[in-house]
């Protein structure tokens, strides 16, 4: 990168926070490439909600009518105890009067397909694992599992909870004893469970279980600890609510449609190395239940692009 050029940047992982920053990124005129260590992407999970704080900026990238079309408007929040106690409900019916803005709940792989169309195929490389990172005063370079390396500017680790690009750098720092304690720590773990509706009369599930240090490596059996919880949900307005049990949905559910994985909750004090900036869940993996965990990356996309963009006027200014 010369003084008079745009960077090159070079991003690690083709999800959400991955397609944004590309869609900011085609926007501002910055060049950039994605790399994704998988073959072929099946986008899963449940449900998503996104409002006032991030909406502006998909209103700004042309994209909050297509999000309006995949959602239904969230008008309120009905919270229940482990017996479907009635605990309260959260009213967002006046959030547009406040906000300017809907609150909208939609199924997380249809915004997913709608970022990826924005993103130009030749701007995405699949099955490109990222095995090394090299970084200096002229650049960084990635080195993958099939023996390729590219070269860019900048590199962007957007690549989840489990961040390769995350590990390398820390590996590196705690080598020149450079990396904060705390980002040594062990992660918390979370718990709650929810069903959401969807357009479409869908049901989105979601269930988060709190795991001490010694039940990390037995994960895989908890889900029959939460297999028999009390649901309750409303497909259209006609309908009746329904109470049952959470095992009524999963086991008339797809397999193939069911993730599972281990998600820490931490938030990481170091969030850039050299070249290398961390985004989303690689440096800030929130409790799944605070419904912010998509928001915080899109919010770091955000960020990050102004931060570019502004770096870009000062060297046309100088």
């Amino acid at each position: 990168m010369t003084q008079n050029s745009p960077p090159k940047v070079l991003i690690s992982g083709a999800g959400l926070s991955g397609l944004f920053l590309a869609i900011l990124l085609e926007k501002a005129s910055i060049s950039y490439h994605v790399y994704e260590r998988a073959p072929t992407l099946k986008p899963l999970g449940a449900s998503l909600g996104l409002n006032a704080n991030i909406l502006p900026a998909f209103e700004q990238l042309g994209l909050l009518e297509e999000l309006a079309q995949i959602s239904l408007p969230l008008t309120s929040l009905g919270l229940y105890n482990e017996n479907l106690g009635h605990m309260g409900t959260v009213d967002l019916s006046g959030f547009k009067t406040k906000t300017g803005y809907d609150s909208y709940i939609f199924h997380r792989p249809d915004l997913y397909n709608v970022l990826l169309s924005k993103v130009p195929t030749d701007k995405i490389s699949f099955n490109k694992k990222i095995v090394g990172v090299e970084q200096n005063e002229d650049g960084v370079t990635i080195h993958t599992s099939n023996g390729e390396t590219f070269h860019g500017d900048i590199l962007v680790g957007s690549d989840g909870a489990y961040s390769t690009i995350r590990q390398a750098i820390y590996k590196d720092m705690a080598e020149k004893e450079i990396l904060p304690v705390s980002d040594m720590e062990a992660p918390t773990w979370a718990t709650s469970w929810l069903t959401t509706t969807l357009p479409n009369n869908r049901i989105a599930f979601s269930v988060k279980v709190q795991l001490d240090e010694k039940a990390v490596n037995e994960a895989r059996g908890q889900r029959q600890v939460t297999y028999q919880l009390p649901i309750k949900y409303t497909l259209t307005r006609r309908s009746c609510d329904y109470s049952g049990r959470l095992d009524d949905l999963i086991e008339n559910t797809d397999p193939e449609m069911i993730s599972s994985i281990l998600l820490e909750e931490k938030l990481l004090e170091t969030w850039d190395y050299g070249r290398t900036v961390l985004i989303g869940d690689a440096c800030q993996k929130m409790n799944p239940s605070t419904g912010q965990g998509a928001v915080k990356a899109f919010q770091d996309a955000v960020v990050l692009v102004n931060c570019l963009y502004d770096l870009l006027s000062e060297n046309d200014d100088g």
